[in-house]
């Protein structure tokens, strides 16, 4: 089972895909796939767009490096606040989560693999 909602964003090579699978054969339950990202055109861009816009203020919520991404190293980090074991923040819901980036170019389509998963269990 597998719910979907699809958006493409005119100006940059980009579209979002966020869904959230339900089946045997992945643990995992992904919730946003992007293809073709090139993102400094992309922050350039679309940069008006109220669709972009609340995701990158999402996303900067959660990692307050990414407007610098085009300048500087970037730095991404996923949380479920706590504090005396009772949960004040959580993004994710308990289970395996597992997220994946992979940056190419024209000239090389494997520059940057990264894959990182956790299992939460609060």
């Amino acid at each position: 089972m597998e719910f979907n909602f699809k958006r493409r964003i005119p100006n940059g090579l980009v579209s979002f895909e966020f869904c959230y699978t339900l089946n045997e054969e992945s643990p995992y339950k992904r919730s946003l796939h992007i293809e073709n990202l090139e993102f400094c055109r992309l922050l350039k861009e679309n940069s008006t767009n109220p669709f972009f816009e609340k995701a990158m203020s999402t996303y900067q919520f959660i990692n307050s490096n990414s407007s610098y991404a085009c300048n500087s190293t970037g730095l991404l980090k996923f949380y479920n606040l706590t504090f005396n074991d009772a949960p004040i923040f959580t993004i994710y819901p308990p289970g395996f989560h597992l997220f994946f980036t992979r940056f190419f170019d024209q000239n090389d389509s494997n520059i940057l693999n990264v894959t990182i998963w956790a299992i939460l269990n609060k």
